[in-house]
């Protein structure tokens, strides 16, 4: 049974390039911080730069631990990202393309030479990131709306195929 409302149709699991493209613009956003070298930066707030750095420390301790404590920690912490990528309570405190998920959409739409993708073809990529903010504002609401804090309702509702890789 797939989850529908008015607003919001899950995907099936069949369908890995929604997925995909969110998973590779947080990996983007890891590898940067683990350095990378491309010369690209992504500007965060602070709200956001603190959920990163949190989830960067819960990457280290699951690769030395393996346990399914640090998993769910893990899977919070990514959520927690994700969340503060999604919800910006002050939008115009970064300046023009200073949103990470601006700047990824920026190299997603880049190529090479210097050129742009054509309107048309950025299109998919949006309708990607719509699902994306869309999905990680269910998950958000559904863990709070069940009375449970955010890591544990997170863990019952979150489908395994969307469990970051």
């Amino acid at each position: 049974m797939l989850f529908r409302t008015k607003h919001f149709r899950m995907l099936p699991k069949e369908n890995e390039s929604y997925d995909a493209l969110y998973i590779q613009m947080v990996r983007a956003m890891v590898r940067k911080e683990y350095g990378h070298n491309f010369k690209m930066t992504f500007s965060y707030t602070e709200r956001q730069r603190d959920a990163l750095d949190v989830l960067l420390g819960l990457l280290k301790r699951d690769a030395r631990e393996r346990t399914s404590m640090s998993s769910t920690d893990l899977l919070a912490g990514y959520h927690r990202f994700c969340w503060s990528l999604v919800h910006s309570p002050d939008p115009k405190s970064q300046e023009n393309w200073g949103n990470p998920v601006q700047r990824f959409i920026w190299l997603k739409a880049l190529r090479q030479g210097g050129n742009f993708l054509q309107a048309k073809d950025v299109t998919p990529i949006l309708a990607q990131l719509k699902y994306f903010c869309r999905l990680v504002t269910l998950y958000e609401g559904l863990s709070y709306d069940n009375g449970m804090n955010p890591q544990e309702g997170l863990l019952q509702l979150v489908p395994h195929h969307l469990a970051p890789m």
